[in-house]
């Protein structure tokens, strides 16, 4: 099995980047909170059968204070 998530900038600078499934981005980098916007996250799994699977989205920050 394999797992690796990797969520950037529409920059396309690396914010966050795991290969632990249980692992969360908190809308940091770094430690330092990115503004609102849209981020792009990749997601690349093997399956235990050996099967790849590609997988891309967004993700909004929306700051309410």
């Amino acid at each position: 099995q394999e797992y690796h998530l990797i969520i950037t900038d529409r920059q396309s600078n690396i914010l966050f980047e795991t290969r632990d499934y249980l692992a969360t981005w908190d809308g940091t980098r770094n430690g330092t909170p990115q503004p609102q916007g849209v981020f792009l996250w990749y997601l690349k799994l093997t399956t235990p059968s050996g099967k790849v699977i590609l997988k891309t989205g967004t993700i909004t920050i929306i700051r309410t204070r």
